[in-house]
């Protein structure tokens, strides 16, 4: 019998002892290894590249939604600056993965003061801003002649746009109060009334300026003002504006409509004091033509002129 050959193959028909070499893989040499490792972090740059500047990922849609006094066009136009603003990388703040809430609250709370600012995204191009107002509880004046809508915790919360000739008037009663006669400032003020006629008047005589974000008078001092200024509406007077000099804290002057001032130290019962002038308007001082003032500073003793 003849040997078969260990390569014989016919048909369906294979030699069992035939040797079956294996492929052996070899192991990736060192050039494809090191451009991998060079290569994937420059693709995945690129990837990062497209995603922070294409045109698609822009925030285009800005919603706003819950304000009631401040204008939308302003806070919007303070929104855009932000956007068409860049960070320290140049990178547009109106991508929608550059952009922050941090940062759009921030732009906006430098302007105009909210209780709360919620800032949400849509991807890919969509913003929703809701926004709580702080609630206004006074108007003040400051040093400078400004005045900003206040809130109920003394914080400077708005500026309120005045003509320039009472911002003189304004910023001169701030500094040197006996300098500005009690008529001119009611005069003036009633000239402001006539946009603010639910907000009373605080000047503050303050040596060092105030801006917006500052509390310029204490939550407390605050809830006194408002309170005497309502205790004296219902006795039948009503207050013009009231100027607090700052330095001589906690006195007050309330200045009435017509002309003459009530000085009152907040810190000595003041409530009892504006119960002691009511009794001196109705007892000795009925004709109030021609006063200037009734000062109620000092307890028990009363001085009027």
């Amino acid at each position: 019998m003849s040997r078969i050959p260990r390569d014989f193959h016919h048909g369906k028909y294979t030699n069992p002892f035939q040797k079956i070499r294996t492929h052996v893989s070899k192991p990736p040499s060192k050039i494809r290894r090191t451009l991998g490792i060079i290569l994937l972090p420059i693709i995945l740059m690129a990837w990062g590249v497209m995603l922070l500047r294409h045109p698609y990922f822009d925030l285009r849609l800005v919603t706003i939604n819950g304000l009631e006094r401040i204008e939308e066009s302003a806070v919007r136009r303070i929104v855009e600056e932000y956007l068409n603003g860049k960070t320290w990388w140049l990178l547009r703040h109106r991508n929608y993965f550059v952009a922050t809430r941090r940062g759009i609250s921030t732009a906006v709370q430098k302007k105009f003061k909210f209780d709360n600012v919620n800032v949400t995204f849509k991807f890919p191009h969509e913003i929703n801003i809701s926004f709580k107002e702080t609630e206004r509880a006074f108007l003040a004046a400051t040093i400078q002649g400004d005045i900003y809508y206040a809130s109920g915790t003394g914080e400077l919360i708005e500026p309120v746009q005045i003509p320039g000739d009472l911002q003189n008037i304004l910023s001169t009663a701030s500094l040197m109060p006996a300098v500005v006669p009690t008529s001119t400032l009611v005069s003036a003020f009633k000239t402001l009334h006539a946009e603010h006629t639910d907000l009373p008047l605080i000047i503050f005589g303050k040596t060092t300026p105030a801006s917006l974000g500052d509390n310029i008078i204490t939550a407390t001092m605050t809830d006194d003002i408002l309170k005497l200024i309502q205790q004296l509406k219902t006795g039948g007077l009503e207050i013009s504006f009231v100027i607090v000099p700052v330095e001589t804290l906690p006195e007050a002057d309330f200045y009435t409509n017509e002309g003459w001032g009530i000085y009152l130290n907040l810190a000595n019962d003041p409530q009892s004091a504006v119960e002691r002038l009511n009794t001196l308007l109705k007892t000795k001082i009925k004709i109030r033509k021609g006063l200037l003032y009734v000062d109620l500073r000092f307890g028990d003793r009363v001085y009027y002129q």
